[in-house]
Formats: structure tokens, sequence, C-alpha cells
């Protein structure tokens, strides 16, 4: 599966204490598999995430597009990198094999999910078990409407019906209440 730096700077934010996002990266889902960045190398390719320590980056890279660094630590040549990739920087006294391990463990997390939901489509695509398993990925409760506005699936029935008020048992969703819903877990439709 791809990723975006966005996915994994919220997935390493979980586990270290100071992490933080540069760049003009994009959002797509285009990232592979992290490498480490081996020195001298002044080519860094399209879609790949390099975890490095910023010490040890060049002062005239190429850059392909959509390039993610995951640097350990701050240094002044870092400013040159923010302008043409995505730059995920943690504390330099961290390890760099847990970093990696971390960014493997982000990919690992997201790639368990996408074969649990492609064995769900091949064994009779049930939306229900589609959204349990999305569950542990988006952490919030789900509810699926259908384009005529029918519930089709939800994760946590007792919590929409005891908390929110929302009747699951009728034809449509009450307007209001989504809105309440959506307001709480600052989602959009």
């Amino acid at each position: 599966m791809k990723l975006c730096a966005g996915i994994l700077y919220w997935g390493l934010k979980e586990e270290l204490k100071t992490v933080e996002l540069h760049g003009a990266g994009s959002q797509e889902l285009t990232l592979s598999r992290p490498e480490f960045y081996l020195d001298r190398t002044k080519t860094f390719e399209r879609n790949r995430v390099y975890v490095c320590s910023a010490d040890h980056l060049p002062t005239r890279p190429s850059l392909s597009a959509n390039v993610c660094l995951v640097c350990l630590g701050q240094h002044w040549n870092l400013n040159g990198f923010y302008d043409r990739c995505s730059v995920i920087v943690v504390e330099a006294d961290t390890d760099i094999f847990r970093v990696f391990n971390l960014v493997q463990h982000i990919f690992d997390r997201y790639e368990a999910w996408e074969e649990r939901l492609w064995h769900i489509l091949r064994h009779g695509a049930s939306l229900p078990q589609m959204l349990e398993v999305s569950r542990g990925i988006f952490e919030n409760p789900m509810l699926l409407i259908g384009s005529d506005f029918r519930y089709l699936a939800v994760t946590d029935e007792e919590y929409f019906q005891k908390d929110l008020g929302i009747r699951l048992d009728t034809e449509t969703f009450d307007a209001e209440k989504m809105a309440t819903f959506l307001s709480l877990h600052d989602l959009s439709t």
C-alpha cells in the first residue's frame, strides 16, 4: 500500500515526543516503503521515503517528485529541502533504527488493513465488516449512508442510539442528529 507524508507524520507523532512536518509534499497516496539514506548519495528517487540524519544530507541534492525525508535532528541545509519535498523532523537523539522500524510499522498497519478489506470484498463484500476493520484506522465511530439516505452499516450502534439519539430503525436519518454527530467528530460528508 502506498501512503503520504501526512499519514507518516501522524503515525510517528503517536510514538515520538517531538515530530514536525515541513515542506511541500503531496497528500496523494504514492509513497513506497522507506529506505535508509546512504551518505554521499545526491539523487532522491520519486515517491520514496528516506530515513536519514539531517547533518548527512547533501547540500545540492537532485530531488524527484514527491520525496519524503524522515530526518533525525535539525541542520541548516534542511531549509533547502522544505520547498522541494516533505520533511518529517524527529529529535536528533532518537535511535535511527527505531525511527526506521516505526515507519515500517505504519506501512505494515495500513497494508494489513488493505488485506483485510480485500478479503472481505472477495468473500461477500459485507459493508458492516468493512467498517469494523476500518475502525482501527479511522479511530471514530462510523455510519455508512447510501445515496437514498438509508443506513447501510454502522460500527457502534449503541453509541449512535444512546449517546446521540440517532434512531437506526427508521427509513432515513434525521439531518439534525447527523449534524450533531458530524460536529462532535469534526467530520464532513
